[in-house]
């Protein structure tokens, strides 16, 4: 693993390079391209229609309690995102050996492309931080500490799971919010949730992993059904612009995928590859990525809200009490994007009338994984203190408050404790018991209780 600083340089260093983009672009201007980029995408605070106004709280309130559960940061390609882009990279240096006369303008640039510009040492990157993603956690942790400088505390636990990548984004969140005596203290408060232990059940910040009945792949068939409706026009059109390429659903995906992890990995104004790409072709490329989380990880998928509601109640307890037994203020914990979509759901937000259609794209759904579940995606979970009024319960996800369809007359579009309370019951009615409905074995310790957050590296309470 390269250390911080060295991949700190060589971000800076990949920036400063010439990408020779071709000026021939396929989405219009007025197109929002970053609101498209779904899972890949690097961090960017999500698209709202709210106001200022709308989410202002007044002068007599003011948070007092905290919960935030993030993805992990940036990240380079998976090893099977990786050897489908290296798929494509020999791909494109055969047939450029076969005729390189044919290409249209927008793809002159594949004749000097390299995919080893990119990713340089996949050995050591693949599945890793990028240098962005450590710069985006160190940032995130940095904005926590000045947006709820009233509530900070030097020691408080930060919570992560085991794989590393999601390590290092508590680490660098750390180090954002509680500086160089995070790292002086060898990260003694970061207390980590072992990811690929299957007999802790509900207690943990991977649900989906120890949920043992949780079904996987039900959003491929749709995909495969969606993908008929725009990919054989797509393709049709790819091989105008480079006749005899040969151009499959994997080249055109890949391809697309390619425009986001170039501006996450060398520059967040390249788009060579994004350019190849019209409006429709995005807008079905992001439709097609989120039907996978809304039928593998949401509202589509029935486990999703018995995996999840444990972490949500494990919040909901800390938010009905004065002061935690800790005393801690600030909760904050980092997992994966699949974990974030089934808390999403089991916090009822977001949730289509509908379910999503494969016939179709659905412009105006609210399963949007480019605006809630990218890379350093974050939800945070706000207890509104306003005195005599009492106290209040709001949700923002990526830094854009997003109200509770059922209970959002509270200031600034929050919820009143009382009320988001009772709300969960029905939320807990349609999750039902964790270990009955996962099909998880009863053990001595076992439970569908998360409690996590209640055994924090230190107590607090004396320094208060």
């Amino acid at each position: 693993m390269k250390t911080i600083s060295a991949l700190l340089y060589s971000a800076a260093a990949l920036a400063l390079m010439s990408t020779g983009s071709s000026s021939v672009q396929a989405y219009s201007e007025s197109f929002d391209l970053l609101d498209h980029t779904n899972l890949f995408s690097y961090y960017r605070p999500a698209n709202t229609n709210l106001t200022a106004e709308q989410v202002a709280l007044p002068a007599q309130c003011s948070v007092d309690q905290v919960h935030i559960v993030g993805r992990h940061a940036t990240r380079y390609p998976s090893t099977n995102s990786y050897n489908g882009l290296k798929r494509i990279g020999d791909k494109v240096q055969q047939k450029l050996q076969a005729n390189v006369s044919i290409l249209a303008p927008e793809l002159e640039f594949l004749k000097t492309w390299n995919l080893d510009e990119m990713i340089t040492d996949p050995a050591h990157q693949i599945e890793n931080l990028t240098a962005l993603g450590l710069t985006e956690a160190y940032d995130f942790g940095a904005s926590v500490r000045k947006k709820y400088a009233h509530l900070y505390q030097q020691d408080a636990t930060v919570w992560s799971g085991s794989v590393e990548r999601v390590q290092l984004t508590a680490k660098s969140f750390m180090q954002g919010l509680f500086g160089q005596e995070a790292v002086e203290n060898h990260y003694a408060n970061l207390i980590t949730s072992n990811s690929s232990d299957k007999t802790i059940a509900a207690n943990t910040l991977t649900p989906i992993d120890t949920c043992t009945n949780f079904p996987k792949g039900l959003g491929s068939p749709q995909q495969s059904a969606f993908q008929n409706t725009w990919v054989p026009q797509a393709l049709a059109r790819l091989e105008k612009l480079w006749p005899g390429f040969e151009f499959i659903a994997d080249d055109l995906m890949g391809m697309m995928d390619l425009c986001v992890y170039e501006m996450a990995l060398r520059s967040k104004s390249e788009r060579r590859f994004c350019k190849i790409f019209t409006d429709d072709e995005w807008q079905s490329y992001d439709y097609f990525r989120d039907l996978s989380y809304y039928y593998d990880s949401g509202y589509g998928n029935p486990r999703a809200r018995t995996a999840a509601y444990p972490y949500v109640a494990a919040v909901a307890r800390l938010l009905a009490q004065p002061k935690t037994a800790s005393c801690q203020k600030i909760y904050a914990a980092f997992s994966h994007d699949t974990q974030l979509s089934i808390f999403l759901t089991a916090f009822g937000v977001n949730e289509d009338a509908t379910p999503l259609s494969s016939s179709a794209v659905n412009l105006a759904r609210k399963t949007r994984a480019s605006r809630s579940l990218l890379m350093g995606a974050r939800l945070v979970t706000e207890r509104i203190n306003c005195g005599s009024e009492g106290s209040f319960v709001r949700l923002t996800v990526n830094d854009a408050v997003v109200p509770f369809d059922d209970c959002k007359d509270g200031p600034g579009l929050s919820c009143s404790l009382e009320k988001y309370l009772i709300r969960l019951k029905s939320i807990e009615a349609k999750a039902g018991d964790f270990m009955t409905q996962c099909g998880v074995a009863a053990a001595p310790g076992l439970s569908s209780v998360n409690t996590l957050f209640e055994n924090p590296a230190r107590n607090l309470c004396s320094s208060n």
